[in-house]
Formats: C-alpha cells, structure tokens, sequence
C-alpha cells in the first residue's frame, strides 16, 4: 500500500485525530507530572497489514527502549539498544540514577515520537520500487525540478497556516537538513560578494552564543567563506547568520548586518512547538530544519525560502553540485509528515493537534525546569521563559566548569565554549525521550542537592579531543 495521495498513490497518511483539543492538552501536561502513563504502538506499513492505513500493536520495549521493525529487535537510538539508563530483555530493567550517565548534549529529536507512538499513526513511507528513479533535474523549471511539487505546494501552506514566514514571490528548495540549507545559503551570498567586491572569502559571524557548526561550516564547507567573530557587522563582505530564536539560548535576535541582501536566517527553530509565533519573516534567504519542526532528523529533511532570482540560482547550484538534489525519499517523509499536520487542523480556533501537543510538551518541560532552578542560587536557567529546543544553564560557582559540574553527577552537556560563550555555560537538549528527560530532572535535583565537586575544576570531557574528532559539528 503505498503512501502519497497527492502523487496519485494510495495514501496511509496516518490515523485521523480522535482526541478533543482539551483532552489532549490535559494529557500532556498530565504526563509530564507522571500522573499519566502512555500506549506506545508500532506502526505496520507493510502491504501486507492491508487497507489504507498502518496495523498497530502495542511497543513492547516501551518505556526503556523502541521496537525496531528492521531490526527485529528493542533499539533506542545512537547505536544504543535500549533509552540511556535502560538494559535487559526488552528493555525493561532501570538502572539507578546515580549510577548511570545521561548524555544531554546533542539535540536529537526523540521527544517527537511521544506524538508520533501515541496519538497520531506514524505517516507511512512505504514507495513503489520503481517511483522516480531518474536524478531530479527539469531545466525549464524553478530551482531545476528538485523540490517535488506537491511539497512546494504543502509548505506553502504550511508557513501561510502557521504565518512564520512569507512565501510569496519566493523560490522553495529541499535540502539535506538545515545544515546544507545553511551551506547553499552562504554559497549563494558569498558568490555575490566576492565577485561585487573582488575580495577572495567574505567573512561569515554570528552572535554570542552561536550555533558550532556554523564556523564548521564557513571554515571547511565553503571556498568563499571564513569565520571571523571580529569582522565589521556593517562591512558590504560580511554575512551574518541570524538564527531565530537562537540556538542555544532561545532569543530572538536583531540582526546587525543592515543589508539585508547579507542575512541568512536560520529558522530551524521558528514553529510552535518552541517558541510563540509573533512576526511573519520576510527575509531573502529563511532555512528550516525537518528535524526540528517534526522530528525527520535521521532523514536529513530540510527547505530553504529564497526571495533573489540570482541568490536562488546559487543556491540550486549548491545542492546540485554537493548531493546531485535531495533523495525523493527525504522529501516524500517531509510531505507526509506536512500533510498529516495540516490535516489535523481546525480552522475555527487555529489549532494543530500535533503543535498542541509539542507545544504544551515543550512547556511543561520549561516550567518544571524552571521551577527547579528557583531554588537555588548558584544556578540559572538562562531561556526559562524564552524557551527552545534547548537548556542554556548558567554555574555561578566560581572557579568550576559548569559542564564539569554537572558531569560529576552522570549528566553530560556541552560546554559554552563550544558556542563562542565561557565554560561557566552548558547547553543541555530538552528533546528527550521522557524516560530519559525524567532521569535528566532526577540529574539537575542532585546537582543542587549539593552533589560532589569534580577533582579537576576544569574537566570540559576531554575539549581538545572532541574538537578534534569533529564532535563541534553535533546539532
């Protein structure tokens, strides 16, 4: 049974919303105080479970771990075959908090699937062996054909729906995440700006704290390009990346390049699942992130809005220089998950279950945390009320690492100078699983309750050495 009607195939497009908005909202913030506990079902897309729609049953690895169909077997999820902390057949065994180490570092997006197992009926991705297996290139088209039209038409009407950003008059490209959104962004401007100013690289910044990949990414991904904090924000040669709300510290920020022909947005976290939507951005050049509006983080979904004839033919010309276009496949499980969003809406009260839902998760999240961080003093959630994906914790301890401190109790974050701020930072994600964002409260409770001081003050989990190993480049 194949997926995607709009394509004039047969759709299992998900199960239709049975759960009133007041329902659903209560169960969420229920089940963050623990006073609810979840059905988790595995979904059968196979042909065999018949009909439209996935056959589901009940996950049996759940809570510790996910059933993996490929696989056979429980699976958590960076190699691991259970959720941290979580062992044994099944996945059914905890080990004791203080004996066990969190990893909270890298935002992987697992916290999605509390929507994806229980409410909603995964999307299916099931596609026929023989759908489009050309390289998707059309010359006589925008952007040469890549972005399939069917998902040009749904995020049009996903941004018109939600109002986070205009797509009028603009040019829509799929990419490989928001990474190589950002990549073809800068290639496109940086072309304009070496070529209108004879200069070799145009200098790339962003403001502290900034995302650590970008400087990866200016460095090493990019000919044109170079990293420079010190540049002059106003020179015609400098790009400045403004990322809204900001990661890792959940601000909006004003941009200080003037030009706007010399901005890229990174809007990777602009949805409601994070943040309130307060202005339609009308920038030239706006990159989203599938991972982060949905949770496609392992399918590298992502799209980029471009106003600028020229700015758009750069950044055609990156993607298919770089990857040859984005696979159908990619772009296939971004539509799904598009389509199965909208149609969940009510246009009489502007409600999304699925934003609902997140949303309320991600505030419920933030108001425990922030609860907890009103009882002591050497301690401070920085984005308590602007929220994100992310916890950007402040140690007022002189003289300790605030990663090392928090190491001391089994929870590792990265450092703040990952993020051009100081060691007296740590960013933690928040889009945990919720056994593993229960260990993680367990994590922060110990910390305040006096927990032991590291030996080495200083301990930052062998910087140098992940450095190194290219472990900047963690989302």
């Amino acid at each position: 049974r194949y997926v995607y009607t709009a394509l004039g195939l047969r759709g299992c497009m998900g199960v239709a919303m049975a759960v009133a908005r007041r329902f659903l909202v209560a169960f969420c913030l229920l089940s963050m105080a623990g006073a609810v506990s979840y059905d988790y079902w595995i979904e059968d897309c196979s042909p065999s479970s018949g009909g439209d729609f996935p056959r589901r049953r009940l996950d049996p690895c759940r809570p510790g771990g996910k059933w993996d169909e490929l696989l056979s077997r429980c699976n958590g999820y960076f190699g691991r075959e259970c959720f941290q902390c979580y062992h044994g057949e099944l996945c059914k065994e905890k080990q004791d908090v203080q004996n066990c180490s969190l990893h909270a570092g890298v935002h992987s997006p697992v916290a999605f699937d509390e929507y994806w197992a229980q409410f909603a009926g995964s999307p299916c991705s099931n596609v026929p062996a023989g759908f489009r297996l050309s390289y998707q290139f059309d010359t006589n088209s925008v952007g040469g054909g890549m972005m399939l039209e069917p998902l040009d038409k749904a995020l049009r009407e996903l941004h018109a729906f939600i109002e986070n950003a205009e797509t009028e008059g603009y040019a829509i490209f799929p990419s490989l995440g928001a990474t190589q959104g950002v990549e073809a962004a800068l290639f496109a401007v940086s072309q304009r700006v070496c070529m209108e100013h004879n200069v070799d690289k145009a200098d790339v910044f962003a403001q502290r704290p900034y995302y650590s990949h970008f400087e990866w990414i200016a460095n090493f991904s990019l000919q044109t390009t170079r990293w420079n904090l010190n540049a002059d924000p106003a020179a015609p040669t400098t790009i400045e990346i403004v990322t809204w709300p900001n990661n890792p510290d959940g601000r909006k920020l004003q941009p200080l390049q003037p030009d706007p022909k010399l901005r890229v947005y990174d809007l990777s976290f602009d949805w409601p699942v994070y943040t309130d939507i307060e202005t339609k951005i009308d920038e030239e050049i706006m990159v989203f992130s599938g991972s982060k509006h949905s949770g496609l983080a392992g399918s590298r979904g992502g799209w980029v809005i471009v106003k600028d004839s020229k700015y758009a033919e750069g950044v055609a010309a990156y993607i298919a220089n770089t990857t040859i276009g984005v696979p159908v496949d990619c772009q296939l499980r971004v539509l799904a998950h598009v389509k199965h969003i909208l149609g969940g809406e009510s246009k009489e009260n502007r409600v999304v279950p699925f934003y609902d839902f997140m949303g309320n998760m991600t505030r419920a999240r933030f108001a425990q945390l922030e609860q907890l961080f009103t009882e002591t003093e050497e301690y401070e959630l920085v984005n308590a009320k602007a929220m994100g994906g992310l916890a950007w914790v402040k140690c007022k301890r002189e003289g300790y690492s605030c990663q090392a401190l928090f190491e001391e109790v089994g929870l590792i974050g990265f450092s703040g100078l990952y993020y051009g701020a100081n060691d007296s930072y740590v960013r933690f994600t928040m889009g945990l699983p919720d056994v593993e964002h229960a260990i993680f409260v367990q994590k922060i409770k110990m910390r305040f309750l006096d927990g032991p001081l590291p030996v080495n003050p200083q301990s930052h989990l062998k910087l140098r050495d992940k450095r190194n190993a290219g472990i900047r480049s963690f989302p």
